[in-house]
């Protein structure tokens, strides 16, 4: 047999103490109870959620069951039925008998999360007691789709300086440090905001009422922000705000297009000095061409010098006078063919090395005939030459042996003797030798003061005129060294003169 039901009263709450069919009990402070119309009893404790005795069976609802919080401070059943619940967090609604539960908070325009008191009339009017006031509503009202937040602008800065509000802003390249400054609005709900500065961009969270925008660089921003609330309504009127940041005049396109003139007109005034400096340097070398022209036609000039001519017809008239015709003959035939291979190597700048050592075996034996035994010679070529595919600049020897004959061999009262090598060293220079055992420069200079001879030879001067204008134009370094020998007893007993030529020209 199950055990009677009982209800006690105290002086600070209603305590029950009830046993149900099956010998359950409740032992709990109450803060309020209430029927339903199939006479279900239910009861709001102060920490333990809610109990509803039915069919003489005890059955809880609590948190676990989706109840806000097991803290209830208040109950009261409606006129449909429904048991409203004040909580610590929040307004609760369980409809009976399905027993579905719907919450609201502050999220829906409560004033406060915490409930104490909560009371419904007949025309579904909410009479809600909170800890910060009293609120008063309908149900319809709680219930109703959550309205989108609104948004507005309240202040912006232009490099920290308040400005008034636009639409749209157009800034200098230094204007660029901006503070936009907003507020939403929205009576259910906490807000949060989503910016972006292009329309295209990903929207970007913050909590801020503010926003610092830095260091813009020039260009054209949209910028854009809505507020949020907590579930997820966003405002259907965002801000909207164009930022045009103008580009610093070097960055301009008209400054670019005058920078561009300017090179261009730079470009081609360079262009036109070098033109101008090109053709000077071709005046230049046409110059240097004439020049070498003279030079080529003084150097066959000095090279058919009065006394070799003189000397040449006189010993043609030698031998006629002595009948010796045949010598004659011979002498003026190789005088014909010296000075037809001077004309010939006159026209050219470079003759090969056997051209060369043609007219000098023409020159010497001209000479050899005028000197009879008191002139020798010898010509030494390197077995290594290839004298018919090397070339040197034309009339090079023959001045430097014609001098080392007049002023060194001349005066000698012995037998002289000539020696003129070619030599190849280092795969690519030429080295001519001339070698004379004649009484020596200084010797030579006495001589030809004290015959105080109205000629002058320039034939070796002429020469070395010849070769600076071909180093300059031809770009080579042909060389010449002159060298006095002198014997055991530090007497001159000879000249030696050598020329470098480099021959992969």
């Amino acid at each position: 047999m199950a055990p009677p039901a009982g209800y006690l009263t105290t002086p600070h709450a209603f305590y029950h103490q009830y046993f149900d069919a099956n010998g359950a009990s409740i032992t709990a402070d109450i803060n309020h109870i209430g029927f339903t119309a199939d006479g279900t009893l239910w009861l709001a404790t102060r920490n333990i959620g809610l109990y509803y005795i039915k069919d003489q069976r005890i059955h809880q609802f609590n948190e676990s069951h989706g109840l806000s919080s097991n803290i209830c401070k208040d109950l009261f059943v409606d006129q449909d039925d429904n048991i409203w619940v004040a909580t610590t967090k929040g307004l609760g609604k369980i409809s009976y008998p399905s027993l579905q539960y719907t919450h609201y908070s502050s999220h829906d325009g409560l004033s406060s999360d915490g409930i104490t008191s909560i009371r419904r009339s007949v025309d579904s009017t909410l009479y809600i007691g909170t800890l910060k006031g009293l609120c008063v509503t309908k149900e319809h009202q709680l219930a109703s789709p959550v309205l989108a937040p609104s948004i507005h602008l309240r202040k912006v800065s232009i490099n920290e300086k308040d400005t008034t509000l636009a639409h749209r802003y157009q800034l200098t390249y230094d204007q660029n440090n901006l503070v936009l400054s907003f507020m939403g609005i929205s009576f259910k709900s906490e807000l949060s905001y989503l910016y972006r500065l292009q329309k295209d961009a990903p929207w970007i969270p913050t909590d801020n009422t503010y926003l610092r925008l830095a260091e813009l660089s020039p260009g054209t921003y949209h910028f854009e922000v809505k507020a949020q609330n907590v579930n997820g309504v966003q405002s259907e009127n965002p801000i909207r705000i164009e930022i045009q940041i103008a580009p610093p005049w070097w960055e301009t396109l008209s400054f670019k297009i005058a920078l561009f003139i300017l090179l261009g007109g730079c470009i081609s005034l360079l262009a036109y000095l070098r033109v101008q400096q090109i053709k000077k340097q071709e005046k230049e070398k046409t110059s240097i061409n004439k020049r070498f022209a003279a030079l080529e036609l003084q150097a066959l000039q000095a090279q058919m010098n009065p006394h070799f001519v003189f000397n040449a017809l006189g010993a043609i008239q030698k031998f006629i006078l002595n009948q010796e015709e045949d010598e004659a003959s011979d002498y003026l035939t190789r005088f014909a063919q010296l000075m037809r291979l001077f004309l010939d190597s006159s026209r050219e700048k470079y003759i090969s090395l056997s051209n060369e050592l043609n007219l000098l075996q023409h020159y010497l034996a001209l000479e050899q005939l005028r000197f009879g035994d008191k002139l020798s010679y010898r010509i030494l070529t390197d077995p290594k030459l290839n004298i018919n595919t090397i070339e040197i600049p034309s009339m090079l020897l023959q001045p430097f042996v014609e001098n080392a004959i007049n002023h060194g061999l001349r005066f000698k009262a012995k037998e002289g003797l000539l020696t003129i090598r070619l030599q190849l060293k280092n795969e690519g220079l030429l080295v001519c030798t001339i070698e004379d055992n004649g009484v020596g420069r200084q010797a030579a200079a006495e001589r030809k003061h004290q015959t105080k001879s109205a000629y002058k030879s320039r034939g070796t001067t002429i020469v070395n005129d010849r070769l600076k204008v071909l180093n300059f134009i031809e770009e080579i370094n042909i060389q010449i060294k002159t060298h006095d020998r002198v014997n055991a007893q530090n007497q001159a007993c000879g000249t030696t003169v050598t020329i470098l030529i480099p021959i992969e020209h």
